[in-house]
């Protein structure tokens, strides 16, 4: 089996994340698989968002909090700005594997 094969058949995106997915995960899976964390986007805030995010979105469907809950504790304008910055957080990463594959470095 050649080294893309390999990597092509052992990304399962369901293990990987299984709906969830925070900067600390996608530290761990850069490590498993060796794309490059560099060149993030200032704005992404390291991706710290992204638990903020998560960790509301998990409350939110297993009934731990309400929708008015987790809303009073935000302004508008902070939601946004979350926003943004986990675009930005998950723009970089995916730039990142792009490179990462059009490069070939899986191979080396």
């Amino acid at each position: 089996m050649s080294k893309v094969n390999l990597l092509v058949s052992s990304f399962d995106e369901k293990t990987l994340f299984s709906g969830n997915v925070d900067a600390k995960r996608i530290r761990e899976i850069s490590q498993d698989y060796g794309f490059s964390l560099k060149n993030i986007s200032k704005r992404a805030k390291g991706g710290k968002d992204l638990l903020t995010i998560k960790t509301n979105r998990n409350d939110l469907a297993h009934g731990t909090k309400s929708f008015s809950e987790i809303g009073r504790n935000y302004t508008v304008t902070e939601l946004q700005e979350m926003k943004e910055a986990a675009f930005a957080y998950l723009d970089s990463i995916l730039k990142n594997i792009e490179s990462y594959i059009q490069k070939q470095e899986y191979l080396i």
